[in-house]
């Protein structure tokens, strides 16, 4: 992809993650209205959490492994990358049916490691929505791969509308229908979100014609990806032990604490988010194919120049979050259900 054409996605790829992260906000800022924080917010965070933590530990990096591996099969094998794509979904398909049996067996034991605090109903709750949306622990999966696939052939919008496949029957469900199943009809409303956005990134997939050889013919590229996932899968872990430490010490706190920092940190990754993830997204599959093959001078020059345009983002927004703190939660949260209480713990 060249500069200009790449510049130009960017772009695109920006405004349509922007509607997708207000669809998101709307999606936060419904639960708040409706739910505002307390016990039962609360659990279902820590469950929400759950579910990417065990995704982040076994599949850390799956897509930006498969791209690089899907750039080096196109040099090596033209025509195969279906059939490693193929492959790779069984092998973690597998996976994910192990950890699924794995966490639903000690769902309790998982949720005291998350949250000490919690005893009781509290726990009891949470415990039973963790094991009502374990299928989404697949469905993270699915999309990891099908997502990676769809980058390495340039299909970056297809990917970027996947949150509003994601959002809306999240956010059909709280417009219409909270008062029938609360907060167990949160959690499957989110499961069914993830599984049309799943559905949204394989569907392009399905038509193309797959060459599919044995798994057993894709044994190297299956080994490579998961040698180039190491190195972020144990970074991952550290990052999580941070993540389990934070909701651990927010469970002894007040009710609505772990509530207070999902809204946090939704607010402040969607900022974020916004410019990092569309100018990332669009550059990488194009970075790999340069350093697979071997064009360091365009590496460089694309390296500097993405280097720049994160510093320039990040730093004024990061000040303006720090500075604007209150007065944005209070604009994005503060109705229905959610209290100056709840904003002030956000903030």
């Amino acid at each position: 992809m060249n500069s200009d054409r790449m510049i130009k996605t960017t772009i695109w790829l920006m405004i349509i993650t922007g509607c997708s992260k207000l669809i998101g906000f709307l999606r936060e800022i419904l639960i708040a209205y409706r739910f505002g924080s307390d016990m039962g917010t609360d659990a279902f965070f820590i469950s929400r959490s759950i579910y990417g933590v065990i995704f982040a530990l076994a599949g850390a990096g799956l897509g930006f492994a498969i791209i690089p591996m899907l750039s080096r099969i196109r040099e090596e094998k033209p025509g195969e990358e279906e059939g490693y794509i193929h492959s790779i979904s069984v092998v973690f398909l597998l996976v994910s049916v192990f950890l699924i049996g794995l966490s639903y067996l000690f769902a309790e034991p998982l949720v005291r490691l998350f949250a000490i605090g919690f005893s009781g109903e509290q726990l009891n709750l949470a415990v039973r929505f963790v094991r009502l949306g374990l299928p989404v622990i697949a469905l993270y999966f699915i999309y990891s791969i099908y997502e990676a696939f769809n980058h390495s052939k340039n299909r970056f919008y297809v990917v970027a509308f996947g949150g509003f496949a994601l959002n809306l029957p999240i956010i059909v469900y709280l417009l219409f229908f909270y008062k029938h199943a609360g907060l167990f009809g949160l959690v499957v409303s989110m499961t069914t979100g993830y599984a049309l956005r799943s559905l949204l990134v394989y569907l392009p997939v399905k038509t193309w014609g797959a060459r599919r050889g044995p798994i057993a013919n894709y044994k190297p590229y299956l080994l490579g990806t998961l040698s180039l996932m190491i190195p972020i899968m144990l970074t991952t872990i550290i990052s999580n032990i941070n993540h389990v430490i934070d909701r651990n010490l927010a469970s002894t706190l007040a009710e609505g604490s772990i509530s207070a920092l999902n809204y946090s940190a939704t607010t402040k990754d969607a900022f974020m988010g916004l410019f990092i993830v569309s100018m990332v997204t669009v550059i990488y599959p194009s970075f790999t194919e340069w350093v697979v093959k071997k064009d360091w001078p365009r590496v460089r020059r694309m390296f500097t120049y993405s280097v720049s345009m994160i510093f320039l983002i990040t730093i004024p927004a990061t000040a303006g979050i720090m500075l604007l703190n209150r007065e944005i939660v209070e604009i994005i949260f503060m109705r229905g259900a959610f209290e100056l209480r709840d904003v002030l713990m956000t903030s």
